[in-house]
């Protein structure tokens, strides 16, 4: 992937419900805590995703956007 192919669409700061950022998959263990973060929705090669990140961005989840 390229910078070319790669386009930020939108970023805010938000308070994620808990450590994983909301992402928390099936069978992982998440600490439900308040985590200042980022939310990015950016595309990729036509294909939106959203980018969730701690506020130091230390943990960095992908979503595929709706």
């Amino acid at each position: 992937m390229t910078a070319a192919q790669t386009e930020i669409l939108d970023m805010e700061q938000v308070e994620w419900p808990n450590a994983y950022l909301g992402l928390a998959e099936p069978g992982e263990v998440c600490v439900e805590v308040i985590t200042p973060g980022w939310r990015a929705t950016v595309a990729v090669n036509g294909q939106t995703y959203e980018l969730r990140t701690d506020e130091t961005g230390d943990v960095v989840r992908w979503h595929v956007a709706p």
